[in-house]
């Protein structure tokens, strides 16, 4: 899985893997909404961050997944 996803980091203790569970509970609607604001707006744009093409990509790997 560490070849297909970069910078892939996996949670040590309980309380960081219950703090990305709880962050990935996010609704997609609600993810591509922002990127979506995101792409529209640039003050909203923080650098280093991926871009859409990025985040589609690794949206349609872990998709495959399910």
């Amino acid at each position: 899985m560490r070849d297909k996803i970069p910078n892939l980091v996996i949670p040590e203790t309980r309380n960081r893997r219950r703090r990305l569970s709880v962050a990935a509970s996010v609704p997609p609607e609600f993810v591509e909404l922002t990127s979506m604001a995101v792409k529209t707006h640039a003050p909203l744009v923080r650098g280093g961050g991926q871009d859409l093409a990025q985040k589609s990509d690794l949206k349609g790997m872990f998709e495959e997944g399910k």
